[in-house]
Formats: structure tokens, sequence, C-alpha cells
């Protein structure tokens, strides 16, 4: 037999519920300086990217390899648009000549 610790009520055994340990809350100084410290680290982040941001955008307009990948990716554009605007133009054909013989 168990001897679980308890007391008397009203004539019945009640057993004690033992208290669980409850993690200690952080001082609201720390909680203070978590947030600040989570403000300067996101800060930081932000000003990081925007330094690659101009740091990159100096690349593509100042180099010889930048201007080449702009011009790549025109070029690219240009050819998606072109076979977009040719397929669509290939399906108003087959819809017209549904209703009008050409």
């Amino acid at each position: 037999m168990t001897e679980d610790l308890g007391h008397f009520e009203n004539g019945r055994w009640v057993i004690d519920v033992k208290p669980t340990i409850q993690a200690e809350e952080p001082k609201k100084d720390d909680q203070i300086k978590s947030v600040e410290e989570m403000i300067e680290n996101l800060k930081s982040n932000i000003s990081t990217s925007f330094d690659g941001i101009i740091s990159l955008t100096h690349h593509i307009v100042t180099t010889e390899s930048g201007h080449k990948y702009v011009e790549n990716k025109v070029n690219e554009t240009i050819s998606s648009l072109d076979k977009e605007v040719n397929e669509l133009m290939k399906k108003t054909r087959e819809t017209l000549k549904k209703y009008i013989d050409l």
C-alpha cells in the first residue's frame, strides 16, 4: 500500500496534490531588455539588407556584368512575351475560324 500525503476532510481521506514547480517569470526589466535586444537585432538585419540592395544596384548599374545581366533578363522577357502574344494570336485565329470562314 502506498502512503499518499493527505488529510481527513469531512470524515474522508483526501490526497494532497503536490504543488507543481512553476518556472519563474523573467523580471520586467529582463523582458524589456529582451525586447530591446530583438529590436536592435531587427534594425541590424534591416540595415544589412539595405546595404546589400544598394551594393547590388551599384554593381548592376556600374559594371559590364551587371549590364549583361539586365540585357539578358530583358531579352528573356521579350522572348517570353513574344511567345505569349503568338499563342494568343493562334488561339484568336482558331476561335475566329469557328465563326468566320477565313
